[in-house]
Order: C-alpha cells, then sequence, then structure tokens
C-alpha cells in the first residue's frame, strides 16, 4: 500500500493474534516483495509451508512440531501477495520458491486458487473451499482442520 501504485485492499483479522518475532524484517526485505523467508530450514527442507495472515502462526507451530516431535526440517515461508511477487527478479522467487523443498504446503484460511502454482500437484492445500459456517472461531477451525494437529496427521 506504501509503494503500490493500484488498487490496494489491507485485510485485517478480527481475533486477537500474537506479534511473531520471526517476521521482524525491515519492509523492503520482506512484505514488500510479496512472499519471504520466516523460518529457515537448518539442512534441508523435508516440508516448506506457506502461509499468510493469521495463518502465519499456525505456520510456524506446525513447523516447531513437526522439528521436535518428528525430527523434520521445515522453512517457513511467508506469503502475502502473489502478485507482488510475481513481480520480482527471478533470482529472488528462485531463492524463495525454486529447487528441492520438500513436500510443499500452502496454509490459508481462504481459496485454493492461486497455491498450486507454488506448491506443485503433489503439494498439500490446507485451505477453505466453502462459505456459510457460522460458529465461534475456535471450533470452526477444527473443523476444517487448522489446528497444529489436524495438520500434522496430514502430513506425517
Amino acid at each position: 500500500a506504501l509503494t503500490h501504485i493500484g488498487p490496494t485492499a489491507l485485510i485485517l483479522s478480527r481475533q486477537g493474534l500474537p506479534t511473531l518475532t520471526e517476521t521482524n524484517v525491515s519492509f523492503e526485505d520482506g512484505l514488500s516483495k510479496g512472499a519471504y523467508i520466516v523460518k529457515k530450514e537448518k539442512i534441508k527442507p523435508d516440508y516448506t509451508l506457506f502461509a499468510t495472515g493469521s495463518e502465519l502462526t499456525l505456520a510456524l507451530e506446525v513447523a516447531k512440531e513437526l522439528e521436535k516431535a518428528h525430527q523434520k526440517d521445515v522453512r517457513v515461508v511467508s506469503f502475502p501477495c502473489f502478485e507482488i511477487f510475481e513481480k520480482q527478479s527471478k533470482e529472488y522467487k528462485d531463492k524463495i520458491i525454486k529447487g528441492d523443498l520438500g513436500t510443499r504446503v500452502a496454509i490459508e484460511a481462504g481459496s485454493e486458487m492461486g497455491w498450486y502454482k507454488y506448491i506443485g500437484l503433489n503439494g498439500i492445500a490446507i485451505t477453505v473451499n466453502r462459505f456459510g459456517m457460522s460458529a465461534p472461531a475456535n471450533k470452526i477451525k477444527e473443523e476444517f482442520g487448522f489446528s497444529v494437529n489436524a495438520i500434522i496427521k496430514k502430513l506425517v
């Protein structure tokens, strides 16, 4: 919104979210590029988790559990904007999404549309492709599989 010329939407969450120290990167190094690495793998990732918005916290929790309980190496990528990411240099895009990144997983409480370009046909999209559910947030998250345990079950 600060440097983009064209329509911009700021979509904010109603729920209280923690401040993530992992996302403490400058605007130029992170958000302005449309996607950036929040958590690097130690050697070679078994999983790369792509998340956006409030699901970034969940992705980091899943990564922590995969590493601790299952001895997996995990990369987490914050991916707030496909369009801005696509405008980056090939070198930058390759740094974020190219190579053997293990199983690629998109986590977004929204449509899976657009994610398969980045996770591939063998990737896993943990998304919501239907509307009309009304309940407390925690119940909806559980129903759609947006919990650490539900995601871990899909991955291991």
